[in-house]
């Protein structure tokens, strides 16, 4: 379990789904393949903080599946922090325009991240 649910909570969070004006709309994990893809520019990129806080999130929880001891909780809880926040302008957009789409792509991330907390709340951290 500790090693699946990182993977699970990233793949939620690659599907979660984003309209915005002029008829757009893309997952995630297509934002992120076109961040790569681009070549102008990638620095400018990569530095807006919703894009670091996706991509160090996400190299967090891969970090946190293949680590043990105390390092491995505080991987976890900052990778799926810095994920939440993007997670919840989702969430947030799709509220505010009553898209049922964005709000529904967001559930399972919210779902396994509840399952996070509570299979590790009381579980004690090997030194």
């Amino acid at each position: 379990m500790k090693f699946l649910l990182p993977f699970a909570i990233i793949l939620a969070f690659s599907f979660c789904y984003m309209e915005w004006g002029g008829g757009n709309s893309a997952f995630i994990f297509e934002v992120e393949k076109t961040v790569f893809q681009k070549d102008t520019n990638m620095l400018q990129t990569l530095t807006h903080p919703l894009i670091m806080f996706g991509l160090i999130g996400q190299l967090l929880l891969l970090v946190c599946a293949f680590t043990e001891g105390k390092k491995r909780k505080w991987f976890a809880w900052t990778g799926i922090g810095l994920l939440s926040i993007i997670v919840f302008f989702v969430l947030l957009a799709g509220a505010l325009s009553m898209n049922w789409k964005a709000l529904g792509s967001v559930v399972p991330f919210i779902a396994l991240v509840c399952i996070y907390i509570w299979y590790f709340r009381k579980r004690p951290v090997p030194a």
